[in-house]
């Protein structure tokens, strides 16, 4: 289920370093473990200052875009690592995902 792509996306994002900072060309306020942007705060609920840096709300973000794009994972996963065109990070996951099921 979606726990379980949670682990393997946030695995990849972080090796689950609670303390990772992830440098983007165009994006250097993007920390943690799941590679949450603040701005999450703001949209989902759930996610506070205090849980940004966690699994949950790693879960919460990959939740919330896969019901944003109709239960497409590989869109959800898009949207959240920002990949445009660059489908590498996208591809990795999904395909571990599949072969771990």
């Amino acid at each position: 289920g979606f726990k379980k792509l949670t682990l393997v996306n946030c695995y990849f994002e972080s090796n689950w370093n609670h303390n990772v900072i992830h440098k983007g060309l165009f994006d250097k306020n993007t920390i943690g473990k799941c590679g949450i942007k603040a701005y999450w705060i703001n949209i989902i609920d759930e996610i506070t200052e205090d849980n940004i840096n966690s699994l949950y709300a790693g879960y919460m973000v990959l939740n919330y875009l896969i019901k944003k794009n109709d239960g497409d994972l590989v869109e959800a996963l898009k949207d959240y690592k920002g990949a445009n065109k660059n489908m590498k990070p996208v591809n990795k996951v999904i395909n571990f995902y599949k072969e771990n099921k």
